[in-house]
């Protein structure tokens, strides 16, 4: 079957051919190379890299961009 062929009852529904579904059963026992997201995830690991602290620049850094973007909007108004 050329793409053409699985392509057109997407455009012309008269010609529409209905595919297998696809079952429950089909789909059960297959192993799965990711990891459900449902688990519960553990985020107080040792693993875990220690978190950093934003520093004195970067705390300036934050206060000067928002009073930038304030005074942006001050001006647009």
């Amino acid at each position: 079957m050329s793409i053409f062929d699985l392509l057109k009852p997407l455009i012309d529904r008269r010609h529409a051919k209905s595919l297998p579904a696809i079952t429950l059963e089909d789909q059960t026992g297959t192993p799965s190379h990711y990891e459900s997201a449902t688990e519960e995830v553990d985020t107080d690991s040792a693993d875990d890299p220690p978190r950093m602290t934003l520093g004195p620049s970067g705390a300036a850094m934050l206060r000067q961009r928002g009073d930038h973007e304030t005074k942006r909007v001050t001006d647009v108004i």
